[in-house]
């Protein structure tokens, strides 16, 4: 390590240059003994008392790259933006974010693993999930209806592929769905059979049947055809989709929509 070298001091300019020659020799050959008296390892280390480290200052002095050899142990709480730094390092451990993650890269997920879409009561919830081949996309609840929009955030449209709630109606008994839309194409499927299932184009209470099986009857102007042995099928003015069940058994009733 480099030590700095004592410089003799200025002999004043007062003295007579006798005198100033005798003491610039004299101060040249102490400056001399004390330079060879200072060894390296005098100066190799530096005690500062701690309580002139001010905040952030010793890390300040260190070069833009510097290798740290030892281990750096933090005894209080390192907190980074809201996230744990222990968490940071660690990447199994969960960590709620309240902020808005904007990721520049693909956000990749591994095949068995899923995506987790939650509403803000943690109550509802939306995966997608992957296997090897295929994705698949789950609405985690017993009742609701799924929505896959074209348009603005949390609207059912302008071009909307609806996934309506199953239900299983028991026999002689009426269900009910919400149509968001009051325009678009209804499929309604159940497992009954190819018979009682349907494809029809509705507006309002008005209904057109683009096919539907032997055992589908359909009320065109809101009213209830309720016809034995068939799925009745009807839209009230209020917009609500009914089904009354009256194949002789419970059966479960699928209906998606496709609306623009």
């Amino acid at each position: 390590m480099a030590t700095s070298k004592l410089a003799p001091p200025e002999v004043p300019d007062q003295a007579s240059p006798e005198l100033r020659q005798y003491l610039d020799e004299q101060l040249h050959e102490i400056a001399a003994i004390a330079n060879d008296s200072i060894q390296p390892e005098d100066v190799s280390s530096l005690e500062i008392e701690e309580t002139q480290i001010t905040d952030g200052a010793l890390l300040a002095r260190v070069a833009d790259n510097e290798t740290i050899s030892g281990a750096w142990t933090f005894t209080g709480s390192n907190v980074y933006n809201g996230i744990a730094a222990a968490n940071l390092l660690d990447k199994t451990a969960a960590e709620t974010i309240s902020g808005s993650w904007l990721f520049d890269a693909d956000l990749q997920v591994r095949a068995g693993n899923k995506i987790r879409a939650l509403n803000p009561a943690n109550s509802r919830s939306i995966d997608v999930f992957l296997d090897a081949s295929d994705a698949i996309i789950t609405h985690n609840e017993s009742t609701g209806d799924v929505y896959i929009n074209n348009g603005t955030t949390g609207s059912y449209g302008p071009a909307a592929l609806g996934i309506l709630d199953p239900k299983a109606i028991v026999d002689d008994a009426t269900d009910t769905w919400t149509l968001h839309r009051t325009l678009g194409i209804m499929m309604m499927t159940n497992n009954f059979g190819i018979s009682s299932m349907a494809l029809l184009a509705y507006n309002g209470t008005s209904i057109v049947v683009i096919w539907s099986g032997s055992n589908v009857s359909v009320g065109t102007s809101g009213v209830n055809p309720d016809v034995d042995t068939d799925v009745n099928i009807w839209i009230s003015p209020s917009g609500t989709l009914n089904i009354k069940n009256r194949l002789g058994s419970t059966r479960t009733f699928d209906v998606y929509t496709f609306v623009g």
